[in-house]
Parts: C-alpha cells; sequence; structure tokens
C-alpha cells in the first residue's frame, strides 16, 4: 500500500511540475517591435567606429506575475555595446528602447525571448563611390556660412553616424563639415577676411581607408561695394553719444549686384584688441536701377580704429576706402542695491516679500526680469512702476519691493532662489527663500508620469495629445516647447479625472514641438521629448514622429503656381507642389519659413504647413511672398516637422523668382524732428507747460501704418503713451511723409525735469518695424532699425526740460497715500472663477495727496500675480479727479485657468504726485492697510470657454476652435462683417479642447463666432482671417484702394501708378461775366488743384494768359465777343478739359408775348408784372380769390396738394449722369427709396444715400416746404419768386456725387404726361392740348424760360430761370423741349461740371380767361402731370400731379440746393 501510495504521489507531484512548467512558459510577456525599418533590414553605416541601431519593443504582460524586466536577447554576434532604457510605461504595458553598436561589417539577428526576431545590416562605407555635388547656391545665415552637397555613392535612407570629416587648409579653424543622410552640410562659424575662399578640401576618415576631396566652392559671384554714407556723419564718429544702451552708429553701402551671396567682415585695431568678426548687415531698400542699400552696425564702444571686408569671388575686398576713426561713448547702465527678504508668510499666506532701498539719485530705470527658480520656463519682463513703492525729496532716493506667490510646498525645500535681473547689462541677483511647509518630505515615487498618450492629427499644422497623466501632488501646469519657444498650458487642458491623482488633459501642439514639461503643485517636473512620446492604442505603440526614415533633400519636381513674380506693393498668394522620392504617409509635414524675416526686427517668420494634394498626388504648401521682398530667387527653409531636418531653397530643383519689387525691410524712420519748447510754468502767468516734438516719418515704399511714442519724466517717472496713425493724428503729408504733433501739456504745480522719448515703435503697411528704447532688450539688428537713424548726432534730440516756478507744494515731501482698493471679488468672498467664459475682475481705488495732488494723466497699475510667476497688469482710468485726490478703476479679464488652483495676489504702483514723488503698494502693504488682496480661484469644468482658432486665410474653409468644455457642442454661431445677425453652423468635429467648423465662407474681414451647448454658451472671440493676397496702395488720402490701384475721388486722378490719386481731375464749372461789347477780366471757378504743371488755357480757340489764384479760381482777360455759350480748354498735368462757359451778360430779358395784354414787361428781370385781377407769368390767368388748397406730406417723399374734390400727386423719382457725348451713364432711383429725417411744422425733410465707388457717399436731401398762410418770396441766384398761399416748394440737394469722369456733365430731365376723364365735361373745351414757350435771352438758341400748356381751360405754366447755383457760384443754365405730343413733354436742362448744382424750375397750375367758375358736374377728370428730372452726375426728378378742379389752384415747384445762399423773404 505504501509503495502505492508513493507512487502515486509522485506522479501527482510530476504532474503539478508538468503543468507548473507549461504555466512558466505560456506566461511570457507579449512583445511586439513598435519602431519600424526602412525595408528588409535595419541598416546602418560603419563610418568612424559603429553602426548604430535603436529599436522600441512593447512589452505587455499576458498574465499577472508576467514580468517585462530582463528580457532575455539573442545575438548572432556579441555588440560592441547594449544599451536600454524604459521609455514608456503605465504600470501594465512599458516600451524599451534599445541601442545596439557593432564595430564590424556584417548582418546580424537580434532575438527577444527566443520568439522575436530583428535583422541588422552594418554596411561599410566606400569612400571610392563617393562624389559631391554642390547643390544651387550656397545661403548666408546671419552668423555662419553653409553650403549643401549631395553626396553620391550613398543609400539615401541611412543616415552616417559618425565618421570624421576634416577641413583642410586656411579654413580648417573656421570652418566643418557634416552629414545627414546622403547630404553634406559645409558650415564656418565666421569668415575670416584674412583667407581666401577660394577652394575647399575635405578630408573623409573610415575604418578602412583615408581620401580627400575638392568640393565646389560656392562663392562665384563678384561683387561691387561702395561707402555711401555713414550715421552719423563721418567727422561726428569719433565723438558719438549714444542715445540708448548698446547703439550704435551705421554705415550705408550701395551695392549694384543682386543680393545673394555677400559676406561682411570686420577687423577692429586699437592698442588692446585686434578682433576679427562677422558683421551683421541688412539690405534695408532698393532702387528702380536695382541698387541696393545696405547698412551695418559699429556697434563697439571705446576709441578704435575700424576696416570692412567683403568676399567678392576668392578675393578678399576692403568696403571702407579708409580706415575708419571711432570713439563711441556707451549709455550709461543703471545699477541697483542687492535685494533682499523683507518679509515671509505673513498671514500665513505663501508670500514672500523682498526689496531694496537705493539712496543714489537716478534718472531711469532699467527694465527686470524676475523668475524663480522651480519654474525656470516661467518668467515675467516688468519696468517702473511695478515695485516702486516709495520716493523720497531730500535726499533724493526711493525704496523698492515687490510680494511674490510661491508654492506653500517644494519638492525640495533647499536652494529655493528667486532671480531678478535686468534686462540688458549687468548681472542676475538671487534672493534665497525656505517653503512656508518645512517639514513636507518628497515622495519621488510620485512624481509626475504618464500612464496613456493618445495623439491626434487635426489636419492641419497642429496635433491634439490627450494624456493621462498621474500627478499625486496636483497637477499645475505643462510647458510646451515649439518653434514659437515656450507655451504654457494649465487646468483648462483638464478634461476629467483629478488633479490631485489620476485625470486625462488635452491640449493642441504644433506638428513641430520638441518637448513638453509637467509640473505639479510642489513644482516636481517631468520631462517629456516628442521623439519619445508614445501613443498607445491598445496592444500597439508608436512614437509620436514615428514614420520612415527619410531625408527632406530628397524633395524633388518641385513647381509653383505663379513664378517670376511681380510683389511691387503686392503681397501674393502662391503654391509650391513637390513630390519626394521615397515611401512617406502623405500626412507627413513639412515647414515652410521665410529666410529673409531674419532681416525684419522684432518680426516673427510666417509658418506654412504642407498638406496632400489627392487630385495631383503631390504634396502642396500655401503661402504668401509678402509685398516688396528682396528681389531674385526668394529665399526660404523647408523644415521637416518631424525630425527638424532643414532645407534652404537654394537646394531646390525649381527656384521661385521675383523679378519686379521695390525692396523695403526697413520700418518707418523720423526723416525730420524738431523741438516743440514750453515757456517757464509759474502758474500765474503760463499755467500749462506745452512740450513735445514735431517730426516727419518716412517709408516711401511700403507706407507708415501705426506706431507709438512713449515718453517720461526724467525725475518723477511719469509715463505718456501716444499712438499714432496717418488715419488718426497726422498733420500734414501722407502715409509716405507725413508730419504728427506730439505733445504733452504739464499743469502747474509741477517740477523742473526733462522729458525724454524713451521708446518709439514704428510699423510700415507690411509689418516691418523700426524701433528704440533706452534699454531695449540686446538684438543684432537694434542698431539698424532705431528709427532716430537721421539724429544720432545730436544724442538730446529726445530731450527736453520744463521749468516750473515753486509754488506750495514744492515743500511736499510725502508721496501719495492710498485711501481704499477695492476688488470685485469681495462681494463673492473674494473667490473668482477662472474656469467661466467671463472672467472679469474690476478694481476701485483712490489716492490722496493734500500738499501737492496728484499728477494728471498719469495711470497706475494693478498687477495680478500666481503662485506659477505669471503676471498682468490691468491698467487704470481716471473716473474723479480733485485738487488732493484721484479716484481709478480698472477692469480686465483674466486668462483662463489663471492661478488654478490656488489663489492670486495683488499689488498697485505708480501714484505720482505734483512735486514729482511716486509711492506705490506690495500685497505685503495692502495687508498692512486693512484693503482687498488676494482672491481663491475656482474653475467651473462644464461651461464652454474659446480661447482660440487655428489660422485661417480670406478664402474660408474648415476652421479649428480651440477652448475647453467643448465637446458637448450643440451648435456654433457665426456673425460675419457683412450680416447684422449670427448664423448657425455645426461642427463636424468635437474633442474637449477643440472642435472643427466646416464651411467658413470667403472673406477678409473679421467675425465673430461663440458656441452653445443648448444650455449654456460660451464667450464671443473674434477671428481675423490671414489675408494671403493683398496690395500695399497708397491712395494718399484721394481715393480707396481696389485691388492693385486705387478708385480716385472726383478731384483727383492718377497717372504714374506709384503716385496714385495725386493729380488734380481738373474741371471748370462756372465763370463771372463781361460786358460783350467791351470784355475785361473774368474768374473761372471750379477745381485745378495745386499741381499746375504746364498749364494752358484757350477760350474760344485763342490762347490766353492767366493767373492760378487758388485751387478753385484763375483769372483771364477776355475781349470783346457775343452772348452766348463760349467753347473753353485747360490743360495742365498733360490732361486736357473741355466744356462751355457763358462769360458775356445780356443788359435786357425778354418776356413772353402775351405780357403787354395784362402786364407790362420788366426788361431787367424778364418777368411780366401782371395787372389788376391777372396771374400767372404770362398774366393771362384771372385770379380766383376762393382759393382753398390744402397740402398733405406723406412719409415716402410724396406731396399731395387738394383742392376740395382736386388733388396733386409730386414726386421724385431718379438720378442720370451723361458722359462727353450726351450718353447715359449711370442711373440711381429714387422712388420710395426716401428715409424721413425730420418734420418740423410746415417743413419736412427726407434723406436718401447712394455708394460711391471711393466707399464714401452722395447725400441726396429733400426738402419740402408748404406754404399755408399767405404768399412768401425767396431768391435764388440773384433771382426773385414768389410761391403763393396754397402751393410748395421742393428743394432737391445733392452732395458729394462721384462722377466717372470729370468730363461728365450733369443734366436734367422733366416730363409731363397729361390725363383726362372723359365722363367730366365740366370746362371741357374738346380742343388739343396747346404749347406755348418763350426765352429770356433770345442769343441762347432753342432756350426756353417759360412754358405754357393749355388744356380744357386750364393753363399748367413751367419757369426755368437761366441762373442756377453751380458749387455755391451762379451760372447760366439752358433749357429746351425735346419731346411733345398729346400725352407728354420733355424737357432737359442742362448744367456744366460741378460738386453741387442747385436749380430752381418751379411750375403753377392755373386758369384761363374762359374758365367756368359755375359748373357744378359731380364728375371727377384729372390732368396727371409727371416731371422727370435728370440731372447728369447729380439728379433726376419725377413729378406726377393728378388734378382735379373746382376753383382755381396755384403749384409752384422750386429745385435748388438748400444751403446758406438760399434766403427766405416775407
Amino acid at each position: 500500500m505504501l509503495n502505492n501510495k508513493f507512487i502515486n504521489y509522485f506522479i501527482l507531484l510530476l504532474l503539478l511540475l508538468f503543468i507548473s512548467f507549461n504555466n512558466l512558459v505560456l506566461s511570457k510577456p507579449t512583445l511586439k517591435n513598435v519602431s519600424k525599418p526602412y525595408g528588409t533590414f535595419y541598416k546602418s553605416y560603419l563610418a568612424k567606429y559603429y553602426c548604430d541601431f535603436t529599436i522600441d519593443i512593447l512589452c505587455i504582460p499576458t498574465e499577472a506575475g508576467d514580468s517585462c524586466v530582463g528580457l532575455k536577447i539573442g545575438i548572432d554576434s556579441t555588440p560592441t555595446s547594449l544599451i536600454h532604457n524604459n521609455i514608456f510605461s503605465n504600470g501594465t504595458k512599458k516600451v524599451i528602447t534599445y541601442l545596439f553598436q557593432f564595430d564590424k561589417v556584417g548582418n546580424f539577428n537580434v532575438v527577444f525571448n527566443d520568439e522575436l526576431n530583428i535583422p541588422l545590416q552594418c554596411i561599410a562605407l566606400d569612400l571610392n563611390q563617393i562624389s559631391f555635388d554642390l547643390m544651387g547656391d550656397y545661403y548666408l545665415g546671419l552668423q555662419k556660412v553653409e553650403a549643401r552637397y549631395r553626396v553620391n555613392g550613398l543609400d539615401p535612407y541611412i543616415s552616417i553616424v559618425d565618421t570624421t570629416a576634416d577641413i583642410l587648409g586656411s579654413l580648417s579653424s573656421y570652418c566643418s563639415f557634416y552629414f545627414e543622410y546622403n547630404f553634406g552640410f559645409f558650415y564656418c562659424e565666421s569668415l575670416p577676411i584674412d583667407v581666401p575662399f577660394s577652394q575647399i578640401q575635405l578630408k573623409l576618415t573610415t575604418p578602412a581607408e583615408t581620401k580627400t576631396f575638392q568640393l565646389n566652392t560656392p562663392v562665384k559671384e563678384k561683387y561691387t561695394l561702395s561707402l555711401n554714407s555713414s550715421y552719423p556723419n563721418e567727422q561726428n564718429l569719433e565723438n558719438y553719444n549714444a542715445m540708448g544702451y548698446n547703439y550704435g552708429a551705421l554705415l550705408s553701402y550701395k551695392l549694384k549686384e543682386p543680393l545673394n551671396k555677400l559676406f561682411l567682415t570686420s577687423f577692429y585695431k586699437s592698442n588692446i584688441i585686434d578682433i576679427k568678426e562677422l558683421s551683421t548687415f541688412v539690405p534695408v531698400s532698393s532702387d528702380e536701377t536695382g541698387t541696393t542699400t545696405i547698412l551695418t552696425p559699429i556697434e563697439r564702444f571705446g576709441e578704435l580704429s575700424y576696416d570692412l571686408y567683403y568676399q567678392s569671388q576668392s578675393e578678399i575686398t576692403k568696403a571702407t576706402p579708409n580706415t575708419l576713426k571711432t570713439n563711441f561713448i556707451q549709455y550709461p547702465l543703471i545699477s541697483t542695491p542687492n535685494p533682499t527678504r523683507v518679509g515671509d508668510y505673513d498671514n500665513f499666506l505663501p508670500i514672500v516679500t523682498f526689496g531694496f532701498s537705493d539712496s543714489t539719485f537716478k534718472t531711469d530705470f532699467t527694465p527686470f526680469t524676475f523668475s524663480i527658480i522651480k519654474n525656470r520656463e516661467l518668467s515675467y519682463f516688468t519696468r517702473f512702476p511695478y515695485g516702486y513703492v516709495k520716493s523720497y525729496l531730500s535726499p533724493q532716493s526711493y525704496d523698492f519691493q515687490v510680494t511674490s506667490l510661491v508654492k506653500p510646498k517644494y519638492e525640495i525645500a533647499s536652494d529655493l532662489k528667486i532671480k531678478f535681473g535686468p534686462i540688458v547689462g549687468g548681472s542676475s541677483q538671487d534672493i534665497n527663500f525656505s517653503p512656508m511647509n518645512t517639514t513636507f518630505v518628497y515622495d519621488y515615487n510620485l512624481k509626475p508620469s504618464i500612464l496613456k498618450t493618445e495623439t491626434i492629427r487635426l489636419g492641419n499644422e497642429n496635433s491634439l495629445i490627450r494624456i493621462t497623466l498621474n500627478t499625486a501632488y496636483g497637477f499645475s501646469h505643462f510647458i510646451l516647447k515649439d518653434l514659437y519657444g515656450g507655451r504654457f498650458y494649465g487646468a483648462e487642458t483638464f478634461v476629467s479625472g483629478d488633479l490631485y491623482g489620476i485625470g486625462v488633459y488635452e491640449f493642441t501642439v504644433l506638428n513641430n514641438y520638441n518637448s513638453f514639461f509637467v509640473y505639479d503643485q510642489v513644482s516636481s517636473e517631468g520631462i517629456f521629448f516628442s521623439n519619445s512620446i508614445i501613443t498607445n492604442i491598445d496592444d500597439d505603440a508608436f512614437r509620436f514622429y514615428q514614420i520612415p526614415p527619410y531625408a527632406i533633400y530628397q524633395i524633388k519636381d518641385v513647381s509653383f503656381l505663379y513664378n517670376d513674380i511681380d510683389v511691387l506693393n503686392h503681397r501674393l498668394y502662391n503654391v509650391m507642389y513637390f513630390d519626394y522620392s521615397g515611401n512617406i504617409p502623405i500626412n507627413s509635414s513639412f515647414i515652410m519659413t521665410n529666410f529673409g524675416t531674419q532681416y525684419q526686427f522684432n518680426k516673427e517668420s510666417p509658418i506654412f504647413y504642407s498638406s496632400w494634394n489627392e487630385s495631383i498626388k503631390k504634396f502642396q504648401i500655401i503661402f504668401y511672398i509678402e509685398a516688396n521682398t528682396a528681389p531674385g530667387p526668394y529665399q526660404f527653409n523647408l523644415v521637416s516637422s518631424y525630425d527638424g531636418q532643414f532645407l534652404h531653397s537654394s537646394s531646390l530643383d525649381t527656384q521661385l523668382i521675383i523679378k519686379k519689387t521695390k525692396l523695403d525691410y526697413q520700418g518707418p524712420i523720423f526723416k525730420e524732428i524738431s523741438k516743440i519748447l514750453p515757456d517757464t510754468v509759474d502758474g500765474s502767468n503760463v499755467k500749462y507747460g506745452v512740450l513735445g516734438w514735431t517730426v516727419t516719418i518716412e517709408d516711401q515704399i511700403n507706407g507708415f501704418d501705426y506706431g507709438y511714442i512713449v515718453i517720461k519724466g526724467q525725475i518723477d517717472k511719469s509715463y505718456y503713451n501716444i499712438s499714432l496713425s496717418p488715419e488718426k493724428n497726422i498733420k500734414s503729408g501722407n502715409l509716405n511723409l507725413g508730419v504728427y504733433d506730439i505733445k504733452l501739456n504739464i499743469s502747474f504745480p509741477c517740477i523742473t525735469q526733462n522729458y525724454v522719448i524713451d521708446e518709439v515703435k514704428l510699423t510700415d503697411r507690411a509689418g516691418r518695424v523700426s524701433y528704440f528704447g533706452i534699454y531695449a532688450e540686446d538684438s543684432k539688428y537694434k542698431s539698424i532699425f532705431n528709427p532716430f537713424l537721421n539724429y544720432l548726432q545730436d544724442s538730446t534730440i529726445n530731450k527736453i526740460n520744463l521749468q516750473c516756478g515753486l509754488s506750495s507744494a514744492s515743500s511736499d515731501s510725502t508721496p501719495p497715500a492710498l485711501v481704499f482698493f477695492k476688488s470685485s471679488t469681495s462681494q463673492n468672498s473674494k473667490i473668482i472663477d477662472v474656469g467661466k467664459s467671463s472672467r472679469v475682475i474690476t478694481f476701485d481705488f483712490q489716492a490722496s495727496d493734500p500738499e501737492s495732488g496728484l499728477k494728471n494723466n498719469t495711470f497706475p497699475i494693478v498687477y495680478i500675480s500666481n503662485s506659477n510667476n505669471q503676471m498682468i497688469e490691468c491698467n487704470s482710468e481716471i473716473t474723479l479727479s480733485t485738487e488732493t485726490s484721484t479716484t481709478y478703476k480698472c477692469t480686465i479679464d483674466l486668462p483662463i485657468a489663471f492661478g488654478y488652483p490656488g489663489m492670486i495676489i495683488f499689488s498697485v504702483y505708480g501714484f505720482i504726485n505734483n512735486n514729482g514723488l511716486f509711492s506705490g503698494y506690495t500685497t505685503q502693504l495692502l495687508i498692512n492697510s486693512n484693503f482687498d488682496y488676494f482672491a481663491t480661484t475656482s474653475f467651473n469644468s462644464i461651461e464652454p470657454v474659446l480661447t482660440s482658432t487655428s489660422e485661417i486665410t480670406e478664402k474660408g474653409g474648415n476652421l479649428w476652435l480651440y477652448g475647453k468644455s467643448l465637446s458637448n457642442t450643440a451648435s456654433v454661431y457665426i456673425k460675419y462683417d457683412d450680416s447684422t445677425s449670427f448664423i448657425s453652423l455645426q461642427p463636424s468635429t468635437k474633442y474637449s479642447t477643440a472642435i472643427l467648423i466646416p464651411g467658413i465662407k470667403p472673406t477678409n474681414k473679421p467675425y465673430q463666432i461663440y458656441v452653445s451647448t443648448g444650455s449654456t454658451t460660451s464667450n464671443i472671440i473674434k477671428v481675423t482671417p490671414i489675408v494671403y493676397d493683398s496690395y500695399l496702395v497708397n491712395c494718399n488720402g484721394n481715393g480707396i484702394q481696389h485691388i492693385s490701384t486705387c478708385i480716385c475721388n472726383s478731384k483727383w486722378t492718377t497717372i504714374n501708378a506709384d503716385s496714385q490719386c495725386t493729380i488734380p481731375n481738373h474741371y471748370i464749372s462756372s465763370s463771372t461775366q463781361v460786358s460783350p461789347t467791351t470784355g475785361g477780366e473774368i474768374t473761372l471757378n471750379g477745381w485745378f488743384g495745386e499741381l499746375n504743371n504746364n498749364a494752358a488755357l484757350f477760350i474760344d480757340n485763342k490762347s490766353l494768359q492767366f493767373s492760378i489764384i487758388s485751387s478753385e479760381s484763375i483769372k483771364t482777360t477776355i475781349g470783346a465777343g457775343t452772348i452766348g455759350p463760349i467753347k473753353v480748354n485747360f490743360t495742365q498735368n498733360t490732361i486736357t478739359w473741355s466744356g462751355i462757359i457763358y462769360p458775356y451778360y445780356t443788359t435786357e430779358k425778354e418776356c413772353s408775348s402775351k405780357c403787354q395784354e395784362h402786364g407790362i414787361c420788366d426788361k431787367t428781370t424778364g418777368t411780366c408784372k401782371c395787372n389788376l385781377g391777372y396771374t400767372g407769368f404770362d398774366c393771362s390767368s384771372p385770379i380766383n380769390n376762393n382759393n382753398q388748397t390744402e397740402t398733405e406730406t406723406n412719409n415716402n417723399g410724396t406731396v399731395i396738394i387738394k383742392n376740395q374734390d382736386l388733388g396733386y400727386s409730386i414726386f421724385i423719382d431718379s438720378i442720370i449722369e451723361l458722359d462727353i457725348n450726351n450718353q447715359q451713364v449711370t442711373t440711381f432711383n429714387l422712388s420710395n427709396n426716401w428715409i424721413l429725417a425730420n418734420k418740423l411744422e410746415s417743413v419736412t425733410t427726407f434723406n436718401q444715400i447712394r455708394a460711391n465707388e471711393d466707399s464714401t457717399n452722395a447725400t441726396i436731401k429733400l426738402i419740402i416746404e408748404e406754404v399755408n398762410d399767405k404768399d412768401k418770396d425767396f431768391t435764388f441766384a440773384g433771382n426773385q419768386f414768389t410761391v403763393t398761399k396754397g402751393g410748395f416748394k421742393l428743394s432737391l440737394s445733392i452732395s458729394n456725387w462721384l462722377f466717372k469722369s470729370n468730363l461728365n456733365t450733369l443734366q436734367v430731365l422733366m416730363t409731363s404726361d397729361i390725363q383726362i376723364d372723359g365722363q367730366n365735361k365740366c370746362n371741357r373745351d374738346n380742343k388739343e392740348a396747346t404749347l406755348e414757350s418763350s426765352s429770356n435771352n433770345n442769343y441762347l438758341l432753342n432756350n426756353i424760360n417759360y412754358l405754357k400748356v393749355i388744356k380744357n381751360n386750364r393753363i399748367l405754366y413751367a419757369r426755368f430761370q437761366d441762373k442756377m447755383l453751380s458749387d455755391n457760384r451762379p451760372t447760366t443754365i439752358v433749357a429746351n423741349v425735346v419731346s411733345n405730343d398729346k400725352k407728354s413733354i420733355k424737357i432737359v436742362l442742362n448744367l456744366p461740371h460741378c460738386d453741387e448744382c442747385l436749380i430752381d424750375p418751379d411750375f403753377s397750375l392755373l386758369v384761363s380767361s374762359d374758365y367756368n367758375f359755375e359748373c357744378k358736374d359731380s364728375r371727377k377728370w384729372v390732368i396727371a402731370v409727371a416731371v422727370s428730372v435728370s440731372v447728369v452726375g447729380f439728379a433726376v426728378l419725377l413729378v406726377a400731379l393728378y388734378f382735379v378742379f373746382k376753383k382755381s389752384t396755384v403749384l409752384k415747384i422750386q429745385l435748388y440746393k438748400f444751403k446758406k445762399q438760399l434766403k427766405n423773404n416775407n
């Protein structure tokens, strides 16, 4: 039995061991190679020492107990080196990177855990198969020389990691050579002036052999550089005082050849230095001949001798004819004492206060930076008044104090520092501090760690990264590194989970980002590089940049949508197309940056991203070339967003050529400056000191767009920022050369001190900047882009002294004191929600100074800061001011998630009194004064907030909106510039921090957008499209831009396209008159402007001498002549105007032929004076004493006149313009478009607006005046007339009509339509209508002044006066009957070309002597009279009258310009 039991137990034991063994084998983790080889093998060249291979292995445990530690590795040949590193782990899955190095040629197999086989191939580098081709032209970097070579004989997809490449000969000390894939790079840090650049020798060394290669030199072009001038002039170079710190002098050179390959080098000599260096230079402008002006700075201070050289082919040529002798005096730096802590953790708050006292009087303060060492990525730049808490009168001194909000706990309690230092010169100083919680011990196992990542391409330049983090000590922020530097992302990236544990975060990154940092609330840091970011989806993983290896230099088949381009004043839209030799994903990203932007001060290069064009199966980049870019090959860089490889455009197989341009890389500069000097301010004779500068700003090519000038008081540090733009404050001139006044008004009491221009920034219309700041941050270009370029010889040009007399305030020794300081958060338990769409915080505060009062026009600043060392400024405004106190308010919208989680603190600085003393309050001082000093932050995670958008062009398309809480968006609402309301759009893709909006319409105007979840809405943001195609057209204030030209207003025209709307578009509208028997001096009125080159006048085909009185009048003398129209021609500036004038007056005017029957003719006026009982123009109508006429004006511009059952409806219809051939040019309809403007008793006013092509408006005004009580007399253009009781008059005013041509004229077309009710027998005479006309002037052919239409014993009188007002001056007018029949009569009034045309016809409806007043027929009959007034280039008047007669009715219609020249006489 025992034996059987033993056997059974033994068998069971074997079975258990077998099962355990099998479980041990089966429980191996799953391994996967997640790095991609190119082809079958991982390949590497054995260049110098090793072949390198990098492999990523994803390890996934399949069962509990599986381990990814110590994977078994089998290799058929022992590697020289094997390194492995865990680059990702989320607690279960792990990605391990292995680096294998072999020092011999061959094929090798690496096997992981006996199951995952990876082949490797180490290839010998055969130098005999290698040759070098120079790729196009070389290019010049700012501080280096580079050339690129294609290396033949190499596999294009295997990079040479390690090889010996030595430059031989005289260049060996300056230049080097390196490889990337099958391309080589020749690189010189600086080009020596004494070493020729005729040849390049390259020695390559491998383990097997050494070989020397002769490379083609890139320096082939010959240049001729000539010194043009210096700034200041050469004699002042030996006594140059810098106006600001590190601002040097400048040399100006002229270069005739195209600027592609110029090297400038400098050589300094003195008793103590002998320096060779590469010179900084900028091509700033070019002229019509192609000659380029180049500026290069001289910035070494002290007494020196200076030579400058340049490379021309292989020769070194001296650019300075004579050695320049210089003696530069540096602008002094302002040093400050070392700061110390003055208070820690008061009120148990994590705040540290530090500062210093300085007894040294200073005339200026250097801007400075603050940073906290543990948050080294976050520093802020600031300047006065921040930190300056108090100044003293005697002795002159000041105190400086700042309160910083720090973390309560830190990862490392020791070596905590606040770094404080000047922005220029000097060195930073450290202020040590200890954490508030000194017992905290950091657990390094709880450092921020990534548990999961997901990368989503957004289809543009951005990707969305979704990360699961474990931040046990609380999430604080991300810092992302990309082309733009460091970007901050805070709690707005939080999507779900726990900030103090495992949470999910989202943020968008540029595809070319380099790395990001994760910080927690104890400033512990996690660093993650883009090439080590593993995106894991289910059981796969790949690096963010995981694509097959490739070289950007394999780009080929390059073409452009436009080539041989014209960028003269034109930002040009373009597209680059290219192919790629290898097999890379179509979502691969390439970046284009403008190489020329390096020459532009403080201007970021625009970045353009590639996309895949499916229709042509190529990559494409949509980009623009800025207006007035340098001529020749357009230089740009192509950069791989994956690994940073870059390629200069000179290496491409097709070059983009700029053929037409006018180079302008320089911002606007001061051409002239004159000081506005103040009188001494004593408070009695002079109460205000008016001081400043009159500056002439020049930018002859691009034109000045906008800018600002900052002026400071040198003692009291008062600060004045004055904005400039041609639209707002130009005094004279235009945007190419304009004069501006920069003025301050300093009230008494005041202190004697200098007022100094401390900072200037001027920007032209292409975004090119000139900048000056006394303590501006150092830049290699700051001397070149100094707007004071023409005044470097006068270091005091920016200073003006104001003298102030003594007053009672002069003894004031105390600065202003804060009376109260309140934050809007105090009304909400000192809490502000920084996750809402509106995060507005408001501060109300008051300061007092009983002795001298606070200085006018100075505005304190409230500073708001958080524990991440971020600070924002809230600029105040004055709400109330008295002699002794001033009340302020400031409002600001905090950045999203600012200070969350945690708190924010406040401080306020910048109170200045009239005796020059200043004060400010740190957070600590606000606490001591019992004022508001902090707010706690909360975060609304539900409400959607928009923070920014992707870039979008004027062509519209897809738009990404970025923000927070966007995944629940139901609708997006957009309001375009030409809309009055929002329209709804639907997002096509939604994430928490980004949503995609398709279908944005093309527009170059900004528009507004917000989103809605259905229950909540976001904030509204403004989207400004980037315009890729536009023109820099200067219309000189006389028109508007239209594509590449200008639409000038009617007084101006263009002859030369480079000078738009600058030539007077002259015309003559009227003339004074003289006797036809004697002639004499006449004045011709119109528009002639002030540019009158080669002017000539012909009247009646006779050349006449003349004199120009003004831009609107000329005088000449004519001989005797004939009354009537005379032809006149006037030529100037190669433009001829032709027209007619009426220079002779007549002494007698005619009346109607029937006047003598019942009246007497007054031949001086041409008026028939009627006998008793008669009326009418010819006195043929009996007076009706029973007139009971009423008038009614409707709101549509129609007037109705009624007499019992008679009614007349009168309205104005349209406006017509005719050309010189009397052909219709344009018609503007007026009917039913009138807008009621005003109604006051018997006068009603209507308006209409007509949009002109130059974006101005023609204003049309209709005034209807009813004459109700008694007859009323009027005077117009020297003529008198009367409107009888019961009538009314119409006044038509049209101003600012834009003519199509200055040769166009005005014409008034009147049409009278007659309709009769056949059923009405009363007063019917059964005769055809008869027409009679007469003229006051027999010398004017076919002219009529009186028209009489007779039908059924009714008489329609029409009077057309022989005068009108043309541009406020009387002139002759001619009226003609052009057609008549049984139903209508058409009459035209011919007017001259004029800006303002005022006409005055009037109409009367009377009865004849045969009229039967006793007729009682109850039926109505109607005469409908339609009068259409066509004003050539001016007005069309249609008057429709409906008559129903029982009694005599009189109607007069006068059309004239309603203005001061028109007088009413009772």
